[in-house]
């Protein structure tokens, strides 16, 4: 509807039928008060508008008044000019309901009277904000009187006349909107240049008053939000006189926009242009560059500074009386449209195009300098002002990740255009490209003769460098120069001084708990899960874990099958240990987030005064609980030792197959046997013995119940068909 609109009223009458008598009747049938008036050829009929009526009322036999009706608005026959009705306020409207009644009423769909009406919607807004206050309250004393001379000031006021005719279809045109806010609202104008005829003519305007959650805005930021809503007021209008859903298209020239804030044109300039860092501004501010970049995709857009004396965005923005209007440029427009001096002298000052035109040519350019295109070979980064070569390294890694977003962008937005680019993958790996890339540039200033001999084409023996002869200098696949002999890096002190790392003497704490341990079995453990495991239960495939429990005396190990890895059965499988063992004194555990809660709990329990007594009557400590960090060296390999031993065996016995769960139980439990067998000292010196006669091994299982432990398969099915008499015990 709105493109209709602006087809019927703002362009030429240009002939869109013929002037036969079939053609006027079906016209004047379809849309008697809109097509005949504003659809045909004024040169055809008569020399202005006035005769063109009396031509077509002679020929239907009927008198058509002035003004009349043009879609809400009066269009005055004789001086072909457009209005809206007068202003009607209720002057007796005492609540809030009525005023908005009564602001509501007046039809403006361009918002001619923006200026005239601030002051009432002002008001209106200062009554919503009122909590207090219903829609039919009656206003106070002062209310009612501040109203009424609201609605007299407004009511005084004549119609705002404008031109109807702007031009020629044929003609082109430039469309100029600007922007302007201030603390209590923020708008637009928006103006039509005839580059023909050198003719400014307004369009439309609109404006919004500053709300709660914009009230606490600095005034740059509002006016980038007034930019905005211009931005977008403008791109909407090209669609509707220029874009694909236009049924004629005039020809737009350009869209400019301008604003009387250099920092919201600065702040423009910087996101598309400079491509400045904005990490500093607010993410009001970028939300709204983004919006801004996203709408110019549409139609390219040149943004510019206005001085605030000539934006008639002014206007809107302020309650304006019709004596203040008539004085201001609001329905003119400024003078430097239509004067080639001012206007150069105005748009010197900052002009930015959106989007850029050199955009991806310079995106292309820094990144071809970037990734060592060309004949400079220079450091991205100097690096005398790096402190570190690692800072160094770093840096180039953030220009690699900056250049591969732009490369992004320009891939994403026109595939077909820049499908040359090459983009790095997710996992690529910048950190080495930028390391490779430091050093290649370093040699290249630091080696040039010798990357002159391996670029050139003819490489004579005459002409090899010294280095490269004596170190055998060769160029890997990235264009390093590397050296084929280690025997000289091998021999040289000071690469040995950088190279070898310095002795560590064990002096770990982990001796304290291990050099004098009580001699009870698990009094002191460590504890740490193994797994994931797949077992068979009720025909499905489940996992389950198991808790490795370590002995740090006697180095046995217990191993309980647990369903998850939550605390629950954590401390189920620690409590079956217990029944089996006894209560331990010290456990050591890593930092697993079940182990820490369940550590928490434990010792929550304990701290209870009768189970205090009950340790304290059976000379029991309580226990402790200790975490070490992955990686930790104070344990020394024991714990590792036990781990890797029961996985094996398990993971040996088992290998890809998925047992039943209850198979798999009962090998964990035939791995205990085994693991508790291995032997780990003599009972006297091997030095004392021959070969011959060697003594009898100590194995945990002899330090936990003093005995070797003689067992023997009784199920016929897992009777073992090797030779080997051990597998059988």
């Amino acid at each position: 509807m709105k493109s209709l609109v602006y087809q019927l009223m703002y362009m030429d009458n240009g002939a869109y039928i013929t002037d036969e008598e079939a053609d006027l009747k079906w016209a004047y049938s379809v849309l008697p008060d809109i097509f005949i008036p504003y659809r045909f050829n004024l040169q055809q009929f008569a020399t202005n508008c006035s005769s063109l009526q009396e031509n077509i009322d002679d020929y239907f036999d009927k008198v058509t008044s002035d003004p009349i009706k043009l879609l809400g608005l009066q269009w005055h026959r004789s001086t072909d000019k457009i209005s809206t009705k007068a202003i009607i306020l209720d002057i007796s409207a005492n609540t809030k309901r009525l005023i908005l009644k009564s602001i509501a009423s007046h039809f403006d769909v361009y918002n001619f009277n923006a200026p005239l009406l601030n002051r009432a919607k002002l008001f209106l807004h200062d009554l919503q904000v009122q909590r207090n206050l219903g829609w039919d309250d009656t206003l106070t004393d002062s209310q009612v009187r501040e109203w009424r001379c609201i609605a007299r000031q407004a009511n005084s006021a004549p119609p705002v006349m404008l031109d109807r005719n702007v031009g020629n279809r044929e003609d082109l045109y430039d469309l100029v909107g600007f922007a302007d806010s201030s603390k209590v609202m923020f708008g637009c104008v928006i103006y039509l240049l005839n580059l023909n005829t050198n003719v400014v003519s307004f369009v439309m305007s609109k404006s919004k008053i500053v709300n709660k959650q914009l009230e606490s805005k600095s005034i740059p930021s509002l006016e980038l939000q007034a930019l905005s809503l211009g931005t977008e007021c403008l791109i909407d209008l090209y669609q509707d006189i220029a874009g694909d859903r236009c049924i004629e298209a005039i020809k737009i020239n350009k869209l400019r926009m301008y604003s009387d804030s250099l920092v919201t044109v600065s702040w423009v300039n910087s996101y598309v242009h400079k491509l400045d860092k904005m990490q500093k501004r607010s993410v009001f501010v970028l939300n709204r560059l983004e919006h801004i970049a996203n709408l110019c995709e549409a139609h390219q857009v040149e943004f510019s500074f206005v001085s605030g004396v000539q934006n008639p965005a002014d206007c809107v923005t302020r309650p304006v009386s019709h004596n203040q209007l008539t004085k201001t440029n609001f329905i003119t427009g400024p003078d430097f449209l239509t004067d080639a001096l001012d206007n150069t002298i105005s748009r010197d000052i900052l002009t930015v195009l959106v989007p850029d035109p050199d955009y991806s040519e310079r995106v292309e350019k820094f990144a071809g300098y970037v990734e060592i295109q060309g004949t400079d070979h220079s450091q991205l980064i100097p690096p005398e002002k790096v402190s570190s070569f690692g800072k160094l390294v770093n840096i180039n890694v953030l220009v690699l990740k900056f250049v591969n977003c732009l490369k992004t962008s320009l891939v994403r937005k026109h595939p077909d255009k820049y499908s040359h680019l090459f983009l790095y993958s997710d996992d690529f790996n910048y950190y080495r490209e930028a390391y490779h890339r430091v050093i290649l540039l370093d040699q290249r200033s630091q080696f040039p003769e010798i990357f002159e001999y391996f670029n050139s084409a003819s490489k004579k023996l005459s002409d090899i460098p010294p280095l490269v002869s004596q170190l055998n200098v060769y160029q890997d696949n990235k264009g390093l120069l590397r050296v084929k002999i280690k025997k000289y890096i091998r021999a040289c002190i000071g690469c040995k001084r950088f190279r070898e790392r310095p002795i560590k003497l064990n002096q770990s704490s982990y001796r304290e708990v291990r050099i004098d341990p009580p001699n009870v079995p698990f009094r002191n453990i460590y504890i740490d899960h193994m797994g994931p495991f797949y077992v068979k239960v009720n025909n499905s495939k489940e996992k389950v874990w198991i808790l490795v429990i370590s002995c740090m005396w006697s180095r046995a190990v217990n191993l309980k099958l647990c369903d998850s890895l939550s605390v629950e059965d954590l401390l189920r499988a620690l409590q079956l240990h217990i029944y089996q063992f006894g209560m331990p004194e010290y456990i050591v555990s890593d930092l697993g987030t079940q182990m820490t809660a369940g550590s928490n709990i434990v010792e929550t329990f304990l701290s209870d005064f009768e189970t205090k007594d009950f340790l304290r009557r059976h000379n029991m400590n309580e226990i402790k609980f200790d975490h070490y960090y992955k990686g930790n060296s104070e344990l020394g390999g024991l714990v590792e030792i036990c781990v890797k031993l029961s996985k094996r065996l398990i993971q040996g016995a088992v290998g890809k197959n998925i047992l039943p769960y209850k198979d798999f139980e009962f090998i964990v439990s035939k791995t205990v046997h085994l693991i508790n067998r291995r032997p780990i000292a003599f009972k006297d010196s091997l030095r004392e013995y021959s070969l011959e006669e060697l003594p009898e091994v100590i194995t945990p299982e002899k330090l936990l119940y003093g005995r070797d432990l003689v067992t023997l398969n009784i199920i016929p099915q897992l009777q073992s068909t090797t030779s080997d008499p051990d597998c059988n015990k």
